[in-house]
């Protein structure tokens, strides 16, 4: 089984774009403390969201917002010439909003992803 449940704040608006396949993806970019006082670090997940919750929350996944996410956790380790990197990204199954940030307005024609860049 995998399955990762994290929370988190939004470093940036959530990207939307449409894939080869004509498909609706949003990236998202969270922030994630973890410990206390001297100890405390912040993970950074990178989370993939697709189908059409990526237009109905694109106004609301904005920086700052605060999420709830379960998902799957994909991690890749790539061999470039300084060493081995390590990229951590959340497939999205299921998101909540714990904390609202002012919307943004809803972009123009959204429903036909004409505002949308092709990946």
């Amino acid at each position: 089984m995998n399955k990762i449940i994290v929370t988190g704040n939004l470093t940036k608006d959530m990207e939307v774009e449409i894939t080869s396949n004509d498909k609706v993806h949003g990236k998202l970019s969270i922030a994630n403390n973890v410990g206390y006082g001297e100890n405390q670090k912040t993970n950074f997940l990178m989370c993939d969201l697709y189908g059409q919750r990526v237009d109905t929350l694109s106004k609301y996944l904005v920086k700052g917002a605060k999420v709830l996410i379960n998902g799957q956790l994909n991690v890749t380790n790539i061999e470039k010439e300084d060493g081995w990197k390590t990229y951590v990204n959340v497939y999205v199954e299921d998101i909540e909003l714990l904390k609202f940030v002012e919307e943004k307005e809803e972009p123009k024609q959204s429903k036909n992803y004409k505002n949308y860049k092709r990946k």
